[in-house]
């Protein structure tokens, strides 16, 4: 974590501030650790009991499932980056 925090100060802004608006998951991984911290349990965990487990969704997962044959992948795995590897923001 203090890695990544250390990246979110140095890397530059790809714009500035008010300029345009740009989508990234940079609060949500802070409010997920946050919850980590709070709850001590993992985001994972947190997911599955909250979402999953409350919503009956048997077929709905943290991670991606082990094959494309239990996803629904919107153009293909290469176009949505169903299989990329995004380092310490991959669930």
């Amino acid at each position: 974590m203090t890695e990544y925090l250390a990246g979110l100060i140095t890397e530059p802004a790809l714009s500035p501030s008010g300029y345009s608006p740009k989508y990234n998951n940079n609060a949500y991984m802070l409010l997920g650790r946050a919850l980590e911290n709070i709850t001590n349990s993992t985001l994972e965990e947190l997911f599955a009991e909250s979402i999953i487990g409350k919503h009956g969704l048997s077929r709905t997962s943290y991670t991606v499932p082990n094959t494309h044959q239990n996803g629904v992948i919107p153009g293909n795995a290469t176009f949505s980056l169903w299989d990329a590897d995004l380092g310490p923001l991959t669930p």
